[in-house]
């Protein structure tokens, strides 16, 4: 029997000694298990702070382009405004009717003046109008058709 005590007191330290073993394997695994899962919550917290800090970046740059989109499109309705305001101008200048003080005094005559038209016509000159050309009224318009020495 007292082996018996004796053994089952070696048994009983040995079972300690496993004990302190096994609640030592347990407390590493469990600050393992501490460890990995900190690692993922900061792995997480990071990622959470880089997703911010992208969402923040984009937000920037959306803004960004939005001004310069906004700042072009006011150049171009700039431009097409004024485009718009010459066009107009441009047609109202063409439309507009000149007055008799505004029509162009005829040039001074640089053809020489003959005695009739055949004079004129066989010096190389001729073919007048009426109102275009002073020559016209050297001449006499015989069948009245505006034109002279033809």
């Amino acid at each position: 029997m007292i082996i018996g005590l004796l053994a089952g007191a070696g048994i009983g330290v040995q079972s300690a000694d496993e004990a302190v073993a096994e609640a030592r394997e347990n407390a590493e695994t469990r600050v393992a298990e501490a460890e990995a899962a900190a690692d993922v919550h900061i792995t997480d917290a990071h990622r959470e702070d880089e997703r911010k800090q992208q969402q923040a970046i984009d937000a920037a740059v959306e803004a960004a382009v939005a001004a310069e989109v906004k700042k072009r499109d006011e150049l171009i309705d700039e431009a097409v405004d004024a485009a718009v305001r010459e066009a107009v101008d441009a047609a109202v200048r063409e439309a507009e009717v000149p007055s008799p003080d505004d029509e162009p005094q005829p040039a001074i005559a640089s053809d020489p003046r003959f005695d009739t038209c055949r004079a004129a016509n066989a010096a190389g000159y001729g073919t007048y109008r009426r109102g275009v050309d002073v020559e016209y009224d050297w001449y006499q318009d015989r069948d009245h058709d505006g034109v002279v020495c033809e």
